[in-house]
């Protein structure tokens, strides 16, 4: 094969890959091996014929009388070039490291829902301040808008809250999809029943952040009200926040005792900026 048949050989099998000029032998071995080894992974069958073409035509490059005047190796069974394929390198190659976060603590997680529960109702509702008083009761164990894990699986966080208004309550449920209560999620298909006697009871459907969002109101007689809201925020989160313009703790723990004495006309926390609070992306488990 002389050059003139290499250089044809090489411009079909690589047209886009060789400069316009004269190729000398030297460059043609050096620049074969070279495209030879970046190109051996990654790819497909007319890469790899591309690049067994090189090889093959290299190494007969390799074999002609070179200007430096070596000669090639005598014609016969040892002068023979063969391209053997070498080990599958694509199929070989080490994985990346993963760049996903390793799993989250449950001390972590504590910390991080806490703060985005903070952060939003700090936005939503600036100047509030925030007391346990006797909702729930005041320990440490439970400051503030604080989450604390429930039955290992589940997230709340209550707190009353105050402003010019007046005070009300507001309770905080971070819950994995699975397993959740289906009422929470289930819409106004399955209303559920006034938490106080003589209350009534009204269901609506909202669309938030692109989220299917329920939320339930409950009106008594002596003007409590109370609003929940539930949504699931990702398939494997659901939150919901009630608000209130009451506090829960001001009655007996009875089973359906009388609304107790609104604290303000109405909640603290109204209930679209419930609904931003439920959909806050921040708040998800997964």
């Amino acid at each position: 094969m002389d050059e003139d048949d290499i250089k044809d050989v090489l411009r079909r099998a690589l047209p886009d890959q060789l400069p316009p000029g004269a190729l000398d032998r030297a460059r043609l071995v050096r620049d074969g091996r070279r495209l030879r080894r970046r190109r051996a992974v990654g790819l497909g069958g007319t890469g790899v014929a591309a690049v067994a073409a090189v090889a093959t035509v290299v190494g007969v490059a390799a074999l002609q009388p070179g200007s430096d005047g070596r000669q090639a190796v005598p014609a016969g069974p040892r002068a023979t070039v063969r391209h053997t394929p070498g080990p599958d390198r694509a199929g070989t190659a080490s994985p990346r490291p993963s760049h996903q976060q390793s799993a989250e603590s449950t001390g972590q997680r504590v910390t991080r829902l806490t703060d985005e529960v903070k952060s939003v109702l700090g936005k939503l509702v600036p100047g509030a301040s925030y007391s346990v008083r006797s909702y729930p009761a005041p320990t440490n164990e439970f400051p503030p808008l604080q989450l604390i894990q429930r039955q290992h699986t589940w997230y709340e966080a209550k707190a009353l809250l105050t402003t010019k208004a007046g005070t009300g309550s507001i309770d905080i449920g971070i819950m994995p999809a699975a397993g959740t209560d289906a009422v929470q999620v289930a819409g106004c298909a399955t209303p559920g029943p006034p938490r106080y006697q003589k209350g009534t009871f009204a269901c609506e459907t909202r669309h938030s952040q692109g989220l299917s969002v329920t939320v339930r109101t409950e009106r008594n007689p002596n003007g409590a009200l109370i609003i929940h809201v539930a949504t699931r925020l990702d398939p494997a989160t659901v939150v919901s926040v009630e608000v209130s313009n009451i506090d829960p703790n001001d009655v007996p723990p009875e089973k359906f005792p009388n609304a107790p004495t609104p604290r303000a006309k109405q909640p603290a926390v109204s209930a679209d900026q419930a609904v931003a609070l439920a959909t806050d992306p921040g708040l998800s488990l997964a």
